[in-house]
């Protein structure tokens, strides 16, 4: 951040964003214009294949968070929580070990889908300066309960140094940010104008003499020295502030604009989301708990440990009071110095009529009271007036400004995370692979910068260092160390080895759907923005997985973040195969079309050999298609080592990013 002039000019560097607010057919569509036609084909099993895979790897994040959080929004909205009959209470064991995962997976979540959490940096900015409230606001924390936050930052040192570059409200709620935008409003603002001056000319005069008298020190002003981030990235963006205190910083600046429109400017955050536990008291009872329903004890054990989270838009950095949940308006520094001279005033014209020692009319004395009494009525009920203003005017931009809240905003986060992951991931095969060419990591993220800049004019930070491990693991890059270069390069495979070694993968991942892979983690000090990735915070996240000799994934241990659950599935789930290839409706076509599986050995042994047999422009009875129809009894271990078929087309694309697991037979 910069200043120029009489501090009339505030210039705010906002860190470069991480997220690509494009759709994903968007950036598909444009990728696949430069391939030919047999490459478009294999490239939208690619896609395919990818969504699949991101979302199987995900999948233990997924049923986490929205498993641990159904009972404390339950709690949070005050509703029956339904549980098995007779299961009983949950234990405070049980639900503190519930609340941190949960915790833990939602910092997992917003570091997935690029967002940043709120820095101490960007706090004081905040509160440095208003935009479109005049009125004093001061949050109420004590709203807010602090024993879910303070215990998650002592558990590792990885969460200690991320809690160092947080301000004080991370204790007791989290907001996080991503996208930056600019606010803009314009009037004439004249009583903002009046509470200019009397603060300059009361007011700070005022507060002056009182540091003097306490010897303490003067605030030095945030705006002149905080700044948001250290990056250099061209992708950052400048936003100039302009608020009336900085438009008109001394009382002749007043005067000289008081009959002008003024045009107030403030950046803003495009999205944020906030985390928080509501501090509640626990109702006292004249029955005993044993005596009391367990439908009524369980509903009030999880009031109490209640966990609310809340999405906003388009929110002014010095405007960010209005996303907290209790808040106190209080009265303008005008309005008590006119409440003190009325008074003040009446008082002392009374006491010097007392004091003339002549005879006085208690009629005109009490005329005199009443009127000074009305006038500073008059003036509370007017301030009391605009206070109410103000707070009516924060709950309707409040209104307007949620997105959603509890289970809509962690589905909305989660379909988000899973997008946002395959779109870095096909842009940087796909232009990697149109370009023919060996490219190092910093070669390749400025291609995917330019790319986006130059199709949708949206700078961007791209995240390909998460982007390419992960391709690489799944055999769609190779690397490459040239000799005497110190920076490995990257080549793109052609599709149809690409398609080939995800189909493996995806095979792998349906073998072992009974016990899911752990859940990649990112490191916490991405959710820092603008940081730079060589300097990770103590703890190292999990690296992706790296492919091993017979094709599958080995995974590196995760980071002390990760908190994936180990879900068995029956035993008979094992034998149960993938998606059945997609089948051509005409019968000339569909033997050709089961040709490929037959070959893989996707299709079993019996209907192999009824596919050799049958001529051409035969049908395929689908009860060839079938396990149970032509296998033995007591081949199901021969069906379960062999190799699943590749998912559909047709399917991966019905249900969304999660969806192509509902597919899965029933056992």
């Amino acid at each position: 951040m910069a200043t120029t002039g009489m501090a009339s000019v505030v210039e705010i560097v906002c860190p470069p964003d991480r997220h690509i607010p494009v759709e994903f057919q968007e950036i598909y569509t444009l990728i696949k214009s430069g391939m030919s036609v047999a490459e478009r084909a294999k490239f939208e099993q690619i896609a395919q294949l990818v969504e699949s895979l991101y979302a199987q790897e995900f999948m233990a994040l997924k049923r986490n968070l929205k498993h641990n959080f159904l009972r404390f929004s339950m709690g949070a909205k005050d509703q029956p929580y339904i549980s098995c009959v007779g299961g009983g209470l949950p234990t405070v064991a049980e639900l503190d070990t519930a609340e941190q995962k949960l915790v833990c997976d939602f910092l997992q979540l917003m570091a997935a889908a690029r967002f940043h959490i709120l820095t101490n940096a960007e706090w004081e900015l905040a509160k440095a300066d208003k935009f479109l409230f005049s009125l004093p606001v001061e949050v109420n924390w004590d709203y807010y309960d602090d024993r879910l936050l303070k215990g998650f930052w002592a558990a590792t040192a990885e969460r200690r140094a991320l809690r160092a570059e947080l301000p004080s409200l991370a204790d007791r709620v989290l907001v996080f940010h991503r996208g930056v935008t600019v606010a803009t409003a314009s009037g004439m603002y004249t009583s903002e104008k009046i509470d200019l001056l009397v603060e300059y000319l009361i007011t700070m005069p005022l507060k002056r003499l009182w540091r003097r008298l306490t010897r303490a020190k003067a605030q030095l002003a945030g705006a002149k020295t905080l700044t948001l981030t250290e990056s250099r990235h061209t992708a950052r963006r400048v936003v100039e502030r302009r608020t009336l205190r900085l438009l008109m910083p001394t009382v002749w600046a007043v005067i000289k604009n008081f009959h002008k429109k003024l045009k107030l400017q403030e950046p803003a955050f495009k999205e944020v989301v906030v985390l928080y536990r509501a501090a509640t008291k626990q109702a006292k009872h004249k029955l005993p708990a044993l005596q009391r329903p367990l439908e009524q004890r369980q509903r009030e054990i999880l009031h109490w440990r209640n966990i609310h989270i809340k999405c906003f838009h388009d929110i002014p950095m010095a405007d960010m009071d209005v996303i907290f949940a209790d808040k106190k308006v209080h009265l303008k520094m005008l309005t008590i110095i006119q409440m003190v001279v009325t008074v003040v005033g009446g008082l002392v014209a009374a006491a010097m009529v007392l004091l003339q020692g002549e005879k006085v009319d208690m009629n005109v004395l009490w005329s005199s009271l009443s009127l000074v009494a009305a006038r500073c009525g008059q003036v509370y009920t007017s301030a009391q007036a605009e206070r109410s203003q103000t707070i009516q005017d924060m709950v309707n931009i409040l209104y307007d400004k949620t997105n959603d809240a509890q289970e809509g905003v962690l589905s909305m986060l989660l379909d988000d995370m899973g997008e946002q992951q395959l779109k870095e991931a096909i842009l940087t095969y796909g232009l990697l692979f149109n370009r023919e060419a060996e490219m190092t990591e910093s070669m390749i993220d400025s291609d995917c910068e330019r790319f986006l800049t130059r199709n949708f004019d949206i700078p961007v930070d791209f995240a390909v260092e998460d982007a390419l491990p992960r391709l690489e693991a799944w055999g769609l890059v190779r690397r490459l160390q040239p000799k005497g270069a110190t920076q490995p390069k990257y080549d793109a495979v052609h599709v149809e080895e690409a398609c080939n070694s995800l189909q493996t993968q995806w095979h792998n991942a349906f073998k072992a759907l009974s016990e899911p892979p752990p859940t990649p983690t990112f490191p916490l000090s991405n959710l820092i923005a603008g940081h730079d990735p060589a300097k990770a915070l103590p703890a190292a996240a999990a690296t992706p997985a790296a492919p091993t000799a017979n094709g599958t994934s080995a995974h590196a241990p995760t980071a002390p973040l990760q908190s994936s659950v180990s879900v068995k599935a029956p035993a008979q789930a094992s034998s149960a195969p993938g998606p059945a290839p997609a089948l051509s409706t005409a019968p000339s076509t569909r033997a050709q079309a089961l040709q490929p599986a037959a070959a893989s050995g996707a299709l079993p042994p019996a209907a192999s050999a009824r596919l050799a047999s049958a001529p051409p422009s035969a049908a395929v009875p689908k009860s060839a298609l079938k396990t149970s129809a032509t296998m033995p009894a007591g081949g199901a271990a021969a069906a379960a080592a062999a190799p699943a078929p590749a998912p559909a087309e047709g399917e991966l694309k019905k249900g969304g990013i999660f969806a192509s697991f509902s597919k899965k037979k029933k056992a």
